[in-house]
């Protein structure tokens, strides 16, 4: 008697618990799409939207350029341009109406060699981060990698992408 009592106590208990993680999927799923709304929206307007363009100094050797686009709320979307000496990325901020970090889309193009060698570099490896902000945390990633021969591992990570995010921030603001 014992053990059935058990059991049907367990399996409450698992059922619950998956009720619990559904639940807070959904949540993370709504957010998603309330992001992607808003990225959207952002995109249709960016015509409307008050556009500087900076070079940054000190982010690459091979140079590093910035288009931010404001509204009349707040900077709406950086559109950042990095080069490298084996590698080219491009990383979009985008921001709420609140001006907090809602959306981060990151390409990253690693090259088998230097640019400017003969013969001309290939694409070995694309890197796309797509990741999602609500309420200062982040809530979901995805990564995807494309190799289309071996080549040197992808040395940009989520905290380099949010340091030069701080950095172009500061390029706005210094006019």
């Amino acid at each position: 008697m014992k053990k059935k009592v058990f059991i049907v106590v367990s399996l409450v208990f698992i059922f619950g618990l998956q009720n619990v993680f559904a639940q807070k999927k959904t949540e993370t799923e709504r957010q998603v799409s309330r992001i992607r709304s808003g990225v959207l929206r952002t995109n249709k307007l960016l015509s409307i939207f008050k556009k500087t363009t900076k070079v940054v100094e000190g982010v690459s050797t091979e140079g590093t350029e910035v288009t931010f686009y404001k509204s009349t709320a707040g900077l709406k979307k950086m559109h950042a341009e990095i080069a490298g000496e084996t590698f080219y990325v491009k990383t979009d901020y985008y921001y709420s109406d609140r001006g907090e970090l809602v959306f981060i889309f990151s390409r990253l193009s690693r090259y088998n060699t230097q640019i400017g060698m003969t013969p001309p570099p290939k694409i070995v490896r694309i890197e796309e981060k797509r990741i999602y902000f609500a309420n200062g945390k982040m809530v979901k990633k995805i990564k995807t990698v494309t190799e289309t021969e071996f080549g040197s591992e992808a040395q940009n990570s989520e905290k380099d992408i949010l340091e030069l995010e701080k950095l172009f921030q500061k390029a706005f603001i210094t006019k």
